[in-house]
Formats: structure tokens, sequence, C-alpha cells
């Protein structure tokens, strides 16, 4: 897994993007069901039956689809919010220890790496962020 630096605004983005993608799969699932709909009174025999009867057996796969991409959409907005306040916990350290250290007092230094593990969701095609489990 790599290990790359991601602001809290490319998390808002990806968000967003996430957003977009599940918007633009509601809509093509709802022209989608309008035009089997439209089809059904056109067609009948085995065959027809079979088919709505796998389309119908699909449609809650289709709906947690796309509850799943609501649900990344908020965990990445909330990972945002997270690292934009540890951010600005960070540059108050930051700011408290340039403060120390002008008038003369010792301050211990923090390393702090602000990259954080990202895998990258061959489905969706972006980076996501994960934690230390990997998840």
């Amino acid at each position: 897994m790599s290990r790359i630096q991601v602001t809290p605004e490319r998390l808002f983005e990806a968000a967003r993007e996430v957003e977009e993608t599940r918007e633009q799969m509601e809509d093509t699932r709802e022209e989608l069901v309008r035009l089997i709909r439209w089809m059904e009174s056109m067609w009948s025999g085995i065959v027809r039956e079979r088919f709505l009867e796998r389309f119908e057996e699909n449609q809650p796969r289709m709906i947690e689809t796309l509850e799943s991409l609501a649900h990344i959409a908020k965990e990445l907005r909330e990972i945002g919010v997270r690292f934009q306040q540890a951010d600005e916990v960070s540059g108050a350290a930051v700011a408290g220890n340039v403060a120390t250290k002008s008038i003369g007092l010792k301050a211990t230094q923090s390393n702090d790496d602000k990259g954080y593990q990202m895998k990258y969701d061959t489905y969706l095609r972006i980076w996501l962020p994960v934690n230390e489990n990997g998840v």
C-alpha cells in the first residue's frame, strides 16, 4: 500500500465525485426501470418472464450499491473534517512551539507526517483513505 499525502480539500472533492457518480447511477437505474416497464407490455413468453424475474432479483443489489456510494461519500466528508481538525490542532501546536522558542523556552519537537494511508478503489476508480488495518 502506498503512503501519500492527501488534503481535506481532496477528500471533500472525492466525496463530491462519489456523490455525482451515485446520482448518475440512480438516474440510469430509473431510466432502465422505465424502459423495462415500457417493454414489458409489448413482450410475452417464457424468456420475458425469466428476464423480468432476474431484473427484479437484481433491484435490491442496485439499490444497495447506490446506498454504499452514499455511505462512502459521507465517510469521505467526515474523514475530511477530521483531517481538517487535526491540521488545525497541528497548526496550533506549531504556532505554540514557535512562540515557546521565541521566548527562550524549550519546546518538544513533533515530527508528524501528514501522510495518510490511501488505497486505490478499482471499482470507483478513486483513491480512498484507509485506517491502520487497510480498511
